[in-house]
């Protein structure tokens, strides 16, 4: 409608604003997870391998990937790195003009890595003072309404066939059991608080309930 066009149109405005408040947001996260490795937990920031999908999937159906130039990995994680450079219309390599936005951030909460803490146990902290967070994205295939509808998991296995003829009964079950990794990374994943207007007195709220859970 013309009204949601005219607010867009004003928050372009103030994009580059809201972009670096975000791109702060998970620098500031960042860090502060990185200082928790002397306590011995290791979370996992977006685009971090998951153990816990990694040991469940087969070796032939694992992904490859290879840490693309400037990707920012270090010896224990991995973030999702900038875009790499490539030419602009000049024909010149510029990364200028793009960058990630950071606009949520997100981290992996593996309890064999972390004490056995999970990422349940983390957003009821929150939810206890009144901090919002959230799981990471429901998978589609989990979800009551595709119940009767066929998938196919990480492992391209005939088991996602036989899903699909006679066994509906048991199918909710499966699916729940059946390794995949949008599933992992929905039972380990947690979305922090991001907005852009975040202020320091509530960063302390944060800070100081995430120094309670990660004694």
């Amino acid at each position: 409608s013309n009204v949601v066009a005219g607010i867009g149109r004003g928050q372009l405005k103030v994009i580059n604003e809201r972009v670096a408040a975000r791109r702060a947001n998970f620098e500031r996260y960042k860090q502060y997870f990185e200082s928790l490795e002397a306590k011995g937990y290791h979370i996992g920031f977006q685009g971090e391998k998951l153990s816990a999908v990694s040991s469940q999937l087969s070796a032939e159906n694992k992904e490859q990937r290879t840490p693309r130039p400037g990707s920012g990995t270090t010896k224990n994680k991995e973030h999702i790195p900038e875009p790499s450079t490539r030419p602009d219309l000049s024909g010149t390599q510029n990364s200028e003009h793009y960058f990630s936005n950071r606009w949520l951030t997100t981290i992996i909460i593996d309890p064999a890595k972390n004490k056995g803490l999970t990422r349940e146990d983390l957003r009821l902290a929150f939810e206890a003072d009144n901090i919002e967070s959230r799981p990471l994205w429901k998978p589609m295939h989990l979800q009551p309404v595709f119940a009767d509808c066929p998938f196919f998991s990480s492992q391209l296995s005939a088991i996602s066939f036989q899903l699909t003829s006679g066994f509906r009964n048991q199918e909710s079950g499966i699916r729940n059991k059946m390794p995949s990794l949008s599933g992992q990374l929905f039972n380990h994943g947690l979305c922090l608080p991001s907005g852009s207007n975040l202020t320091e007195k509530e960063w302390g709220r944060i800070f100081s309930m995430l120094d309670t859970v990660f004694k």
